[in-house]
């Protein structure tokens, strides 16, 4: 009898797991999915349907949207900028922080995490605060600094990580 009671347990477990695993799925996938299906939409806004279309398709890779273009080669640049800044400093400070012993070590090793750990929106509104409070323009240098703050701790660690594996 409680080898009954057990397996019941057991098969009740995982109906309840399996359920919240296609809950979650759901969650996740049911707005993605009908934001593909309404991409296909002839009405200009998405309140109801309208009909076929690959227009919006059409109009996306046609490049007569230079905004679009432009936003694309900002962004772009941007990234391989951003990569190649990161990874020297990266390198760099991984070394620097491995191989070497200097005053304020510790304190650097510690606070190589806070950008990790801090949110990212948050790192970017304290950024933003930041710029404007000290009256600096805001445009591609500040976006590249945002960028390469957030990305020079995981370059960091990463190369930390690969010196302490070779020993």
């Amino acid at each position: 009898m409680t080898k009954n009671k057990k397996l019941r347990r057991q098969k009740t477990a995982r109906f309840f797991g399996d359920f919240y695993a296609v809950l979650m799925y759901a969650v996740f996938y049911i707005p993605v999915a009908v934001m593909i299906v309404f991409s296909f939409n002839d009405a200009p806004r998405n309140y109801y349907w309208q009909g076929f279309t690959t227009g919006w398709y059409a109009k996306l890779f046609s490049f007569a949207n230079t905004d679009l273009v432009n936003a694309l080669a900002y962004s772009l640049v941007i990234a391989v900028l951003a990569t190649i800044i990161s990874v020297v400093i990266g390198v760099l400070g991984g070394i620097g922080l491995k191989k070497f012993r200097f005053v304020g070590k510790k304190f650097i090793n510690m606070n190589i995490y806070v950008p990790i750990i801090v949110p990212e929106i948050v790192l970017a509104v304290a950024m933003l605060i930041i710029f404007m409070t000290l009256g600096v323009n805001l445009g591609m240098g500040t976006i590249l600094i945002g960028h390469c703050t957030f990305c020079i701790p995981y370059a960091v660690v990463t190369i930390k990580g690969r010196i302490s594996g070779d020993n």
